[in-house]
């Protein structure tokens, strides 16, 4: 993730905690006030994300959550768990993603080619890296790792690789830059 990014995800979760703390609180110190106003700043949207394929596939509530000042707007998504929320980390590198496959449902096996076609689709809901290049999508298949490619990067391809157990479920996850032709 850039710093840039750090960044961002890191304001807009201040912002969304600013905004529900300042909500129903009196105004008696300065902090108070501006926490009392920051709503009157900061503008926050939270959509859920209603793709039948994100419950076919996930086991949280996803939401795009929106914060606008008045000269910059962010959106993210984060994952609804309970009555936590959490980001979702948008790849920009070669990185491992170790908290995704806590997001799968229990139930979610990647084990033959309709279960990643699901999986594809909920990662385009999801990934912004996931909408780039549809014209060299394709899922490739070889033992327990399955990589979904997305796009081209240099003289490679992008996208993620998933490793399953004997059963299918994902145990590991990562995004990569280096994805051979």
């Amino acid at each position: 993730m850039t710093t840039r990014e750090q960044f961002i995800t890191r304001f807009v979760l201040i912002a969304i905690l600013s905004v529900l703390a300042a909500r129903g609180t009196a105004a008696t110190t300065d902090d108070d006030f501006f926490n009392k106003r920051i709503n009157q700043i900061v503008k926050l949207e939270a959509t859920p994300l209603t793709a039948a394929v994100l419950k076919e596939v996930f086991a949280p509530k996803f939401y795009s959550i929106t914060v606008e000042l008045p000269d910059l707007s962010t959106t993210a998504v984060f994952a609804r768990i309970g009555d936590d929320i959490f980001p979702l980390v948008q790849p920009t590198t070669n990185q491992d993603m170790p908290d995704l496959p806590k997001y799968f449902k229990s139930s979610f096996q990647l084990d033959s080619d309709n279960d990643a076609k699901s999986l594809q689709q909920a990662l385009m809901v999801l990934y912004l890296c996931a909408k780039d290049n549809p014209s060299v999508m394709t899922i490739r298949h070889t033992g327990n790792d399955w990589t979904f490619i997305y796009d081209r990067f240099f003289e490679n391809y992008s996208g993620f690789i998933f490793t399953t157990d004997d059963k299918g479920t994902i145990i590991a996850a990562k995004y990569s830059l280096q994805i051979a032709k």
